[in-house]
C-alpha cells in the first residue's frame, strides 16, 4: 500500500493532477521541441512499506509541414480545398486532412508524419467553372499523380504547388473550313 502518489517530469509541461494514478500530461512548447522526456511516478510507502518510483520514457515524434500554392491559367486560385491522402501500396487510400485554400492561393498541412502522400486540389467551381480536381504535379488522374514523400520529421516542405487543370468548354455552332 501507499499513502500517496506524485508524478514528476524532466519536461516543462503540466499534469492535470500529479497526485492521481492516471493523470493527463500536456506537453509544453519546449517539450514539443525535445525528442523525449521522462515521466516519473513515485508511490510513497504507508507504514512499513518503502517509497518506490518508476520511470516512463516518453518519445516525442516531431512532425512536418507541407505548404503549397494553387494556380490556374488565369492566376491564383483563391477558393477551394486541398486534400492530403496517405498513399500505401496495395491498400485503400486514407484521407489524412483537408484544408481550405486561402485568399492568396496558399494551403498548409501541419503535423504530417513521415510517409508517402497524394495531394489533390479542387478549385471552387462556382468561381472556377472549367476546372477539375488536379493532383500534385498537375495530374488529372489520381493513379498517375506524383507521390509526395515526407522523409524527415520536423521539416517544412514548401513548393508543393499544383496548377489546376482546366477543361475547355464545348464549342457549339457552325463553321466551314476552306
Amino acid at each position: 500500500e501507499y499513502s500517496n502518489l506524485l508524478w514528476t517530469t524532466t519536461g516543462t509541461g503540466v499534469y492535470d493532477d500529479n497526485t492521481i494514478l492516471t493523470p493527463s500530461y500536456t506537453l509544453s512548447s519546449v517539450d514539443k521541441l525535445s525528442s523525449s522526456l521522462t515521466l516519473t511516478l513515485t508511490a510513497y510507502g504507508n507504514g512499513s512499506c518503502t517509497d518506490t518510483s518508476a520511470n516512463f520514457l516518453l518519445s516525442i515524434k516531431q512532425l512536418s509541414t507541407i505548404k503549397g500554392n494553387i494556380t490556374y491559367s488565369g492566376g491564383v486560385v483563391t477558393s477551394g480545398y486541398v486534400k492530403l491522402i496517405e498513399h500505401v501500396v496495395n491498400s485503400e487510400a486514407n484521407l489524412i486532412d483537408s484544408v481550405i485554400i486561402d485568399g492568396s492561393g496558399n494551403y498548409e498541412f501541419i503535423d504530417v508524419s513521415t510517409g508517402d502522400y497524394i495531394i489533390s486540389a479542387t478549385a471552387d467551381t462556382n468561381t472556377y467553372s472549367n476546372t477539375i480536381t488536379t493532383y500534385y504535379e498537375d495530374s488529372y488522374f489520381w493513379d498517375s499523380a506524383s507521390i509526395f514523400t515526407v522523409q524527415y520529421c520536423d521539416s517544412i516542405y514548401e513548393n508543393a504547388d499544383i496548377t489546376v487543370i482546366e477543361i475547355l468548354p464545348e464549342l457549339t455552332g457552325f463553321a466551314t473550313i476552306s
